[in-house]
């Protein structure tokens, strides 16, 4: 599985008799292959550090987060939300929300006092362990979570909700063989029982001095019953411990946070970390060599700030003889971060990223003092470092990994062509403008899929004209077979043909082919073959290609070349945008948003355009986003090039 990366084994600091990897075909430690993780090599590599002080955060660190004027708003943000919420009961959960999933598909109700009572412990955590204040909030907040009948979303259980497993479970065989067995509802490990097993075990570690003993103890015991135990049982591994994106980062990170805390003795947590971090190494090889999270940024975020937390906590508990931080294509994946913005907060928005991302503190700033390269966004485009507040252990990274001298500043001007992931992106700056461009190729059976085969978006100094419009709303019918019916999903929403009325179809097998791309100093250029894309439209052939001009006035230029296996068939030239267009009488359409301008015209003439609004549902907080759909209807001869010209004016 791990071949393709050329991985080195982890990086190991003491001269073991054993390799840290087998590989199956040689039988030893090799540049590739099934690199599995040797029980043994973790077993020395905790018995190299401490099980106790690996767990101390410097006074010297909370001295520097009360004093310095750097943390003075974030501090104050902290405490302005805990005196909010101070001596508010807590919401129980009701059963008529629980179930709502089931019945409606609806996550919306449940997961929002799911998340007050995981947004309530972070601030109070950070109050006690800031000022010294707020313990019976705390106590509280844990005594509520604790309260919970599952830690698991009910969008996340995998037979239902409100079923009842021991009903679904196969009777015994006669033979007295074991067989697989379903987790009851408090058994099931997803990403945010995972997240709240490593949150409660953080939390009673560093208050412990100061929380009641029977809350600890009662959140302690929860830890082991709902997440270690069902985790180490006999039975199946977890989905998510085999699948290589962010579930694997998340879930295994989660489970072995908790058992880190949980766990003193060597030899009882070796296995479990050592489960822990083949999850993590799933996680990597999700990522192709360029380092591309084809989830997008929201998801880079997410899936590689919780693999940082357990790979740091991992480095310090085994005295650094454990370093993940050491694999080359962890180093790969964190400059993925600067590249994938366009201008501002705007980022390369395809499959389910949005097109505006604020980032998170810790992770940026954590790379920055490990991988010379990499490069902090502006300020102003970071979350505030206490965040959404709905789990702990990031807000607490938050203030410790931000260091006030850090340098931030925007990414400069570059081509980043990653060619194993088929993502093109290009930043340049003209004398009056400064131009983002992005394209795709990739497959059609991606994480977080869209059928976008050949999409693209342009932004214009912070404005995104066109291409791409991210990610919808999460519900059940958003990941059921009515997927790729949503204008998000279905290729329908991107600006990619609809070829003789049919749109992309969603597998693997619909990948672009002959993909190429290249830049120099006066363009970036990329072509892809996308036929297999649409198997039923008649097409022997259909090649896209981009030029980005990056010398004079902007320019980008898209070809559409068509090969037919009958006659021509007629070809609906689709492109989407957020943003109002406006047919003009030379047969061109503007399109103008705050901050710059663009045109968006055939080469070959005037063209008659249907402009469509339509709207989509985005995010909780904005269910109705209006987009445009810029339609040109042709019947292009085999082996005509259709061409469209978009100049920023």
């Amino acid at each position: 599985m791990f071949q393709r990366f050329g991985f080195s084994p982890l990086k190991i600091m003491v001269d073991l008799s054993l390799p840290l990897y087998y590989n199956e075909a040689e039988s030893g430690p090799a540049a590739g292959g099934g690199k599995i993780m040797r029980l043994v090599t973790m077993m020395q590599a905790l018995k190299k550090g401490s099980a106790t002080d690996w767990k101390k955060i410097p006074e010297t660190k909370w001295e520097q987060i009360r004093n310095d004027p750097y943390y003075a708003p974030h501090v104050a943000l902290m405490r302005e939300r805990a005196a909010e919420k101070s001596g508010k009961l807590l919401e129980c959960i009701p059963y008529s929300y629980f179930k709502l999933f089931d019945e409606t598909g609806s996550r919306t109700e449940f997961q929002q006092i799911y998340r007050d009572h995981r947004n309530a412990m972070s601030v109070f955590a950070m109050a006690a362990l800031i000022d010294g204040t707020h313990i019976d909030d705390l106590e509280n907040a844990i005594w509520a979570i604790c309260d919970e009948y599952s830690w698991c979303l009910t969008a996340h259980f995998r037979y239902g909700g409100t079923k009842i497993p021991a009903l679904l479970n196969p009777a015994p065989t006669a033979d007295n063989k074991m067989q697989p067995y379903l987790h009851e509802q408090p058994e099931m490990i997803d990403l945010c029982a995972a997240q709240t097993a490593a949150d409660l075990a953080e939390i009673t570690t560093l208050l412990e001095d100061k929380l009641a003993p029977i809350v600890v103890y009662r959140a302690r015991k929860l830890i082991r019953e709902r997440v270690l135990e069902p985790f180490m049982a006999i039975n199946k591994p977890f989905h998510w411990e085999t699948v290589p994106m962010n579930w694997a980062s998340v879930c295994g990170g989660g489970v072995g946070i908790a058992a880190m805390y949980m766990i003193d003795d060597d030899d009882m947590l070796a296995p479990i970390l050592t489960r822990c971090t083949e999850s993590m190494e799933c996680y990597l090889s999700g990522f192709k060599a360029d380092g591309v999270c084809a989830e997008g940024l929201g998801y880079w975020s997410y899936g590689l700030g919780h693999f940082m937390i357990y790979a740091d906590l991992l480095k310090r508990r085994t005295a650094g003889e454990v370093d993940l931080f050491a694999e080359p294509i962890t180093h790969k994946v964190a400059l993925f971060h600067q590249n994938a913005f366009l201008n501002k907060n705007n980022a390369v928005c395809f499959s389910d990223c949005h097109a505006h991302v604020m980032y998170d503190c810790y992770t940026t700033h954590y790379l920055y003092h490990i991988y010379p390269d990499v490069e902090i966004p502006p300020q102003e485009y970071a979350n505030p470092i206490m965040g959404g507040g709905d789990y702990f252990t990031p807000v607490l990274r938050n203030f410790l990994w931000t260091e006030p001298d850090d340098k931030c500043g925007p990414p400069a001007d570059a081509d980043s062509l990653y060619n194993e992931t088929q993502w093109a992106i290009s930043r340049k700056t003209f004398d009056t403008c400064r131009v983002a461009f992005a394209a795709k190729g990739g497959d059609n059976n991606e994480p977080h899929n869209h059928n976008d085969l050949g999409s693209f978006v342009l932004d214009v100094n912070g404005d995104v004209l066109l291409g791409d419009l991210g990610g919808g709303m999460y519900s059940r019918q958003y990941f059921s077979a009515e997927r790729y019916t949503m204008l998000v999903n279905g290729s329908h929403g991107h600006p990619v043909p609809i070829i003789d009325g049919k749109l992309q179809v969603p597998g693997e097998e619909a990948a672009a082919a002959d993909y190429q791309a290249e830049a120099d100093e006066t363009a970036v250029r990329v072509r892809m073959e996308l036929a297999s894309a649409y198997p039923d439209a008649g097409v022997s052939s259909f090649v896209r290609a981009f030029t980005f001009t990056k010398t004079g006035a902007p320019t980008l230029t898209i070809d559409d070349t068509f090969g037919w296996t009958g006659e021509a068939k007629p070809v609906t030239e689709r492109f989407t945008t957020l943003v109002e267009p406006a047919v003009q009488a030379d047969g061109s359409v503007l399109i103008r948003g705050e901050n710059g301008a663009i045109s968006l015209r055939a080469a070959n003439g005037a063209c008659a355009w249907k402009v469509t609004q339509t709207e989509y549902e985005e995010a909780p907080e904005n269910l109705h986003q209006k987009a445009w759909l810029i339609d040109a209807e042709l019947t292009p001869a085999a082996g005509e090039t259709v061409s469209w010209v978009v100049s920023v004016v």
